[in-house]
């Protein structure tokens, strides 16, 4: 198994199941109890941000991820308790199926599932449950696949 990680990216708590490349400037990072686990042949852009800390990113093989790429298990810290209260964090897992491509400035949100063999298109905003083959574009992301 060959793994590659750039000198300028950093990796804690990730599971990697075979090949993968984390290319420069890229953090991707889990938890203790969640890690981010990597399947085999899989690549990772510069520049971009895997934040498993709050879930389970789960990411399949033969992904590619393009540069620029932001995947959320969490909505983030947000230190006003007044805007806690109205705009609570929001959590859930990611999962990326088997031989999907991840184009560049796409960023997914937490409780996203995309199935395997399917494309977001760069700068998409993806939330949400997704199936096979699907073809997602757009801010919100929707499936090109359907009319």
């Amino acid at each position: 198994m060959k793994i590659i990680i750039d000198d300028t990216s950093s990796c804690d708590n990730v599971d990697f199941l075979g090949d993968c490349k984390i290319s420069k400037y890229c953090s991707v990072y889990g938890s203790k109890e969640q890690k981010v686990v990597i399947g085999s042949n899989c690549y990772v852009g510069m520049f971009s941000l895997i934040n498993g800390f709050n879930g389970i990113v789960t990411i399949g093989n033969n992904v590619s991820i393009a540069p620029r790429v932001t995947i959320l298990t969490d909505s983030g810290p947000n230190s006003s308790l007044a805007l806690q209260v109205k705009y609570p964090i929001e959590k859930g897992n990611i999962s990326i199926g088997d031989n999907c491509w991840i184009c560049s400035g796409a960023i997914i949100l937490p409780g996203t599932e995309i199935g395997p063999n399917s494309v977001v298109g760069a700068n998409s905003l993806v939330q949400g449950i997704f199936g096979d083959s699907e073809v997602l574009v757009g801010c919100p992301a929707r499936s090109k696949n359907k009319k």
